[in-house]
């Protein structure tokens, strides 16, 4: 929705925002169809909501990134969603 425009994950990208602060970005999606967490707010319950396959895909791949880049400092990785994005950051930080 927002390719080839300078909001988000693109902002971050540009070079002079690189030169200003070198970062890596990782903008991860879904489809519409499939959700970061299985339930609604009113129903989630962190013990007993499962983990979708889009969150076990994105635990992964963060940890592949570090492990891949250890440049990387772990404490210094931000987490950051909009609109149902949201919900699966607040889910994987707690994973």
């Amino acid at each position: 929705m927002l390719q080839g425009t300078r909001y988000g994950p693109q902002h971050f990208t540009l070079p002079e925002n690189q030169q200003l602060q070198a970062a890596y970005v990782l903008a991860p999606q879904t489809p519409v169809e499939i959700h970061w967490v299985s339930t609604g707010i009113p129903e989630y319950n962190l013990d007993t909501t499962p983990e979708t396959v889009s969150m076990t895909a994105l635990i992964a791949l963060l940890s592949q990134l570090l492990q891949v880049h250890p440049d990387i400092d772990p404490d210094r990785v931000y987490l950051v969603g909009l609109s149902r994005g949201w919900k699966g950051v607040w889910n994987a930080i707690t994973k």
